[in-house]
C-alpha cells in the first residue's frame, strides 16, 4: 500500500514537471505554387540531421556564436520525422508529384529515391534561419542519371520568439522542397 503512494506521488510530480513544456510544429504556408512534375514517383527517404538538430530541444544560436538547446522549448514531432514528412508533402503539394516516405507502400515502383542530408539547420544570431546540406535523386530502375545539389537557404527571422523560428524552419524547409521539385 506504501509503494502504491510513493509510486503515484513520483507520477504525479513527474506529470506536473512535464505539463510545462512549450511544443512547437513545423507548419508551411499552403504552397500556390504549380511546378512541372520532374520527379514522378519519389520516395522520400529518412532525412539525415546533424546531432545537435536530432534532439527534441529547439537549437538557437547564441551571441557568442554557441549552439543552445533551449530547456522545455520542443519541438511537437521527432525532428527526423517532421522535417522527412514536410519534405514529402511540399513535393507533392507543389508539383503534384507522388512523393512518398519510404517504405515504398505501392505495388508500383517508385521511380526515383530522394536522399536529403541537412549539414547545418539552426536560428542564427545574425536574424536568419539557417538551413545547409546536400540532397541526392537517383533512379530506382537503372534509367536516367543520378543528379546532387548542394543548398545553402537562409530565412529571416520575424522576431526573437520561438515561434518565428518554426515558422521560419518552416519556409526554409518548404524551399527547399521547391528546389528539390524543380530540381535546382
Amino acid at each position: 500500500m506504501r509503494y502504491a503512494i510513493k509510486s503515484a506521488l513520483v507520477l504525479i510530480l513527474l506529470a506536473g514537471c512535464s505539463g510545462n513544456n512549450e511544443m512547437y510544429l513545423l507548419k508551411p504556408a499552403q504552397s500556390a505554387a504549380a511546378l512541372p512534375n520532374k520527379l514522378g514517383r519519389v520516395e522520400v527517404m529518412q532525412v539525415a540531421l546533424p546531432d545537435y538538430a536530432v534532439a527534441s530541444e529547439i537549437t538557437i544560436q547564441d551571441k557568442e556564436g554557441v549552439l543552445r538547446a533551449q530547456s522545455k522549448k520542443l519541438w511537437a514531432d521527432k525532428p527526423v520525422n517532421a522535417i522527412t514528412q514536410m519534405m514529402a508533402e511540399q513535393i507533392a503539394a507543389q508539383s503534384k508529384a507522388t512523393a512518398i516516405v519510404e517504405p515504398w507502400p505501392l505495388s508500383e515502383p517508385a521511380d526515383r529515391r530522394l536522399e536529403v542530408r541537412i549539414s547545418q539547420i539552426y536560428a542564427g544570431n545574425d536574424g536568419q534561419f539557417h538551413l545547409r546540406g546536400q540532397y541526392f535523386v537517383a533512379p530506382t530502375g537503372g534509367q536516367g542519371s543520378d543528379i546532387m545539389r548542394r543548398f545553402d537557404l537562409s530565412v529571416p527571422l520575424s522576431d526573437n520568439s520561438l515561434a518565428a523560428v518554426a515558422q521560419a524552419e518552416s519556409q526554409a524547409l518548404q524551399d527547399l522542397a521547391r528546389d528539390i521539385a524543380q530540381l535546382k
